[in-house]
């Protein structure tokens, strides 16, 4: 993304979109992934050739044009996994072979290793968001693939040692500090659910 001067005539970034995609249909998508597992191949590519723009396309808007349906509160996930370039093409197929091989998932690959979907319910024919979370993590895991995650999205965070593995130990440097910085007071008060589920609070 960068910054351009504004010019006239000023481009409508995504006029099909805003005009055809209706948020009811990801409801409708998430009942068919829930029901009918066989036929998320078919969506997920419906999807693709029709809303998902071009990969080379070039789009000039504001942010606000752009990333129009950013406020969208409803059933969606979002996972996110940082790897070496290196291991790009071998993180890609490993975790595509397993969306298939356990799959499949109402969801869309995308570079960056962003994958994002809607929100399901595990049944008897489909994997559930925990256990595809925690199964990516084991893939990458057994093929010594070194990663780490967004923290602001899904992921498997109760996995055993899931912090240490991606900072190789590096927690223990990260609580001193946070000791240096708070007072055992703040440290409690300042400590949450989710750094307790990682390994992160007040106590070391």
């Amino acid at each position: 993304m960068y910054k351009k001067p504004f010019r006239e005539p000023y481009p409508d970034p995504f006029p099909v979109i805003k005009e055809s995609l209706y948020r009811d249909l990801i409801h409708l998508f998430v009942k068919l992934a829930e029901n009918l597992p066989k036929s998320i191949p078919w969506l997920v590519k419906r999807l693709r050739d029709t809303i998902l723009p071009p990969v080379n396309e070039e789009t000039t808007g504001m942010l606000k044009e752009i990333f129009w349906d950013a406020p969208y509160q409803g059933p969606a996930f979002a996972c996110s996994f940082g790897i070496h370039h290196k291991d790009s093409e071998k993180a890609m197929q490993l975790l595509g072979k397993l969306t298939r091989d356990e799959g499949p998932i109402p969801g869309i690959f995308a570079m960056r290793f962003v994958i994002d979907g809607v929100l399901w319910k595990k049944t008897a024919r489909i994997i559930s968001l925990e256990e595809y979370s925690r199964r990516m993590i084991q893939v990458l895991k057994a093929n010594n693939i070194p990663f780490t995650m967004h923290w602001g999205k899904s992921a498997d965070w109760e996995f055993p040692g899931l912090v240490n593995h991606m900072y190789k130990g590096e927690t223990t440097e990260w609580i001193a500090q946070r000791q240096k910085l708070l007072t055992p007071q703040m440290q409690v008060l300042f400590s949450n659910r989710f750094l307790k589920t990682v390994g992160l609070d007040a106590s070391v």
